[in-house]
């Protein structure tokens, strides 16, 4: 099935969320730093062990993250794209949380392992030097 029957069918599918950070297929290492308003998911960027991507989401009301990883997840055959950050139209976890109409989008992170998904307002990325650990330190100090 296509997008486009999917969506005359009003079922859920994945598209892809542009996005100028990608991640390492092998080892991205995602962690996630959360707090009550907004969420931030570090990872490795490919071919460089030495620089680090975050994507803030604003006004994240929830997440999951765990498996599937690259394969298994509920979207496959419905847009779902290994290692490409994706948003889901017609989202079924969005209208049961809080309701379609809330402004708010289903945004999904495959990694290699395990899968990373939020309901948020948007998103920004950024990128930073060293590692994971030195990003999250980074963020901290950061003016909110």
């Amino acid at each position: 099935m296509n997008n486009f029957e999917l969506a005359a069918g009003n079922e859920e599918y994945a598209v892809p969320q542009e996005c100028d950070l990608k991640w390492s297929f092998g080892a991205p290492l995602p962690t996630v730093v959360q707090w009550e308003s907004g969420t931030r998911l570090f990872f490795y960027l490919r071919g460089d062990r030495d620089e680090v991507g975050s994507i803030s989401f604003l006004q994240c009301i929830a997440t999951r993250f765990g498996p599937p990883g690259e394969e298994g997840h509920y979207l496959y055959g419905k847009g779902w794209e290994p290692y490409t950050f994706l948003r889901v139209v017609e989202s079924e976890w969005l209208r049961r949380e809080i309701g379609a109409d809330s402004g708010l989008t289903h945004y999904i992170l495959p990694f290699h392992d395990t899968t990373f998904e939020c309901l948020a307002l948007s998103f920004r990325e950024r990128r930073y030097e060293g590692s994971i650990g030195d990003a999250v330190n980074a963020m901290m100090e950061e003016d909110w």
